[in-house]
């Protein structure tokens, strides 16, 4: 069987300015594939302001100045959360497409396959006890790297999948939402990632937002 191909970003193994230039390559692959990924997440600008932030504060940081260096900290902290997420998205839009990884700015990873097709998420449920506010939970899948989210907002679950919104991918079986607006109901569904690749949507689950 064929392993499954993964993006990566592998930011370990990289210097501040290959940082730099992997985020300026992800600006570029954005800014030419509108069409393949037209809901990035973090956005063309957020990825922008985090590598530019990061450039900044290492040019700061190599003038020996104490303040770039508690910059530079924060700033390789912000811009490698940033890139997890966006890894999450491209690894959910590909579905396993090297064409489409490579068209990202990512590079192409060949997961290990260890075991077999990933299963769906199953037991989501959504707490809310708090305005606005509303915190999804899964059960965990065996050995998930992480879970990516959708939600939608209205009276009933979408049938185009196209009309689901991209929430957000974590490294653990929940997530919040924040700022809702009470009164609506929100939908859910999630997705496992493991080796062998992101898994099914669970079904559905809505809450009413208070």
């Amino acid at each position: 069987m064929n392993r499954p191909l993964l993006a990566v970003a592998a930011l370990s193994k990289k210097s501040v300015n290959d940082r730099v230039q992997l985020g300026e390559a992800i600006a570029t692959a954005l800014t030419d594939n509108p069409t393949v990924f037209k809901t990035p997440n973090p956005d063309l600008p957020a990825i922008q302001a985090a590598t530019q932030e990061l450039h900044d504060a290492n040019e700061e940081a190599a003038t020996g100045s104490h303040t770039g260096q508690q910059r530079l900290r924060k700033a390789k902290t912000a811009f490698g959360k940033a890139i997890g997420v966006y890894q999450d998205y491209v690894n959910m839009v590909a579905q396993g497409d090297g064409v489409i990884i490579e068209q990202s700015g990512l590079q192409v990873s060949r997961a290990a396959q260890k075991t077999g097709p990933t299963p769906a998420p199953g037991n989501l449920r959504i707490g809310g006890t708090a305005a606005g506010r509303l915190t999804p939970v899964v059960d965990a899948v065996e050995r998930a790297k992480a879970y990516v989210w959708m939600c939608f907002t209205g009276p009933a679950a979408p049938a185009n999948d196209d009309d689901w919104r991209f929430h957000g991918g974590t490294p653990k079986a929940r997530t919040a939402l924040e700022g809702l607006v009470s009164g609506t109901r929100e939908w859910l569904r999630c997705a496992a990632i493991t080796a062998a690749g992101q898994g099914p949507w669970s079904d559905p689950v809505s809450r009413i937002v208070l």
